[in-house]
Order: C-alpha cells, then sequence, then structure tokens
C-alpha cells in the first residue's frame, strides 16, 4: 500500500515521464528545512473542497477517484507549483523531506476531498482531472487536466474550502489522432461517393 502511495506522488509531483529520461530540468529553490519544520506538527484544521470540471460538451461533473494533493507553501514548493504543476516543466526529483510533508487523497465518489489535521499555514492543493482515472481503458470526455488553489489554514480556523481553478491541460494525443483519422475516413468516403 506504502508503495502504491508513493508511486503516486510521484506521479503528482513529477509527471508521467514514460518515454523520457527520469532526470529534470534542475531546481533553482534551496530545499529549507526551517521552512517545512510549522508543518511537521499534527493540527487541528483541515482543508476541503470538490473537484468538478467541464466536460467535452458543455456540462459539469464532479469527479470521483482522482488524485489531490496538498503540499505546504514554501520556496522550494512554490517552485515546484509554478515551474512543474502549471507549466509542465519536469523537474528534478524533489528533496524526500519535502516530499514527505506532501499528503495525497483520491477524491469521493461526488467529487469531495478533505484533508485532515492540518496545522495552520499556507497550502497549495492540486487536482489531476485523468481522463482514464476508475474507468479502466475507457475515456471520459475531458483532457487530462491540472488543477490548482494556494489555500490559507489561518490559526484558530477549523476547516476551509479550496476552490480550484484549471491551471495546465493537455489534449489526449490519441484522441485527436482518432479524430483526425475520423475526418480523412469521412473524406475518402466523399470522393469514394463523387
Amino acid at each position: 500500500m506504502k508503495r502504491i502511495f508513493i508511486c503516486l506522488l510521484a506521479f503528482l509531483m513529477f509527471g508521467c515521464s514514460e518515454g523520457q529520461e527520469s532526470e529534470g530540468a534542475k531546481r533553482h529553490a534551496e530545499f529549507k528545512p526551517e521552512q517545512y519544520k510549522p508543518y511537521a506538527v499534527k493540527g487541528k484544521g483541515r482543508i476541503k473542497g470538490s473537484f468538478c470540471i467541464e466536460l467535452d460538451n458543455g456540462q459539469e461533473r464532479c469527479l470521483a477517484q482522482q488524485l489531490v494533493l496538498l503540499n505546504p507553501v514554501t520556496d522550494y514548493s512554490t517552485e515546484w507549483y509554478e515551474r512543474y504543476w502549471k507549466n509542465g516543466e519536469i523537474l528534478e526529483s524533489p528533496h524526500n523531506a519535502a516530499a514527505a510533508r506532501s499528503r495525497l487523497v483520491r477524491t469521493m465518489s461526488n467529487g469531495d476531498f478533505v484533508f485532515y489535521s492540518l496545522p495552520p499555514g499556507e497550502y497549495y492543493v492540486a487536482a489531476v482531472a485523468c481522463p482514464y482515472a476508475g474507468n479502466g481503458d475507457k475515456r471520459q470526455p475531458f483532457n487530462y487536466q491540472r488543477w490548482g488553489a494556494k489555500v490559507t489554514l489561518a490559526p484558530g480556523v477549523k476547516s476551509v474550502k479550496a476552490v480550484l481553478e484549471k491551471v495546465l491541460e493537455y489534449e489526449d494525443e490519441e484522441a485527436v489522432e482518432d479524430e483526425e483519422e475520423a475526418e480523412q475516413d469521412g473524406a475518402e468516403q466523399e470522393e469514394d461517393d463523387e
């Protein structure tokens, strides 16, 4: 179970690197352990939200079984959020202590998610809309998307809501190829009909 969690966390933090070299771009921000120290304690706060997106047909759907990551805001994690999460730049592997402070959950059947026992502080909430998650090989009617928010859990506040915004979308190359192939077949059929 722990191995699965680490693989999922790695996917969120570094991206899918199938067919690419495992080394990413050099990080500019230095890992500073003191910036992570406030997040090392168990707190009483929680961050919750709903992960709902617009489908290709314009309808809204709240997504079940999608990955949501919580990452404390530090200089190091801000670089990850800006360069990798929002811009898709593959970065070198993070420092182990930074990765250990991240948390990962899956959305419930109604698209809701909750992170419990959080100390006060600022957090990045990052969610992945994967068109194949929880559905085997059947593609859902949306592209791979990354969503995110920066959330502040103030001292004494028990719960805050994360309002996610789409920060990056990848077009499904396979779906584009299928569409182009269908268009070409249609054009050939028209020629044959003439």
